[in-house]
């Protein structure tokens, strides 16, 4: 059960930097292409900047936010 939790919380999304809306991943499957991943805001289509090889990578690169210090 602990791992499972550990892979929930390392997928959640959290909400537009821009508008606070929800996100979801994209994941782009081009013919004779390895396929990409993205994130995208439901709300204001806001979108990471690029795309991912990996999941997780995209995820990652949504979350990480500018320090308030």
């Amino acid at each position: 059960m602990l791992v499972e939790e550990a892979k929930n919380k390392m997928e959640e999304l959290k909400c537009c930097p821009f508008c606070g809306g929800e996100a979801h991943v994209h994941e782009h499957i081009l013919h004779g292409l390895p396929r990409t991943f993205g994130i995208e805001c439901d709300v204001c289509g806001a979108m990471t900047n690029g795309f991912y090889s990996y999941r997780a990578e995209a995820i990652a690169a949504w979350n990480r936010r500018v320090s308030n210090e």
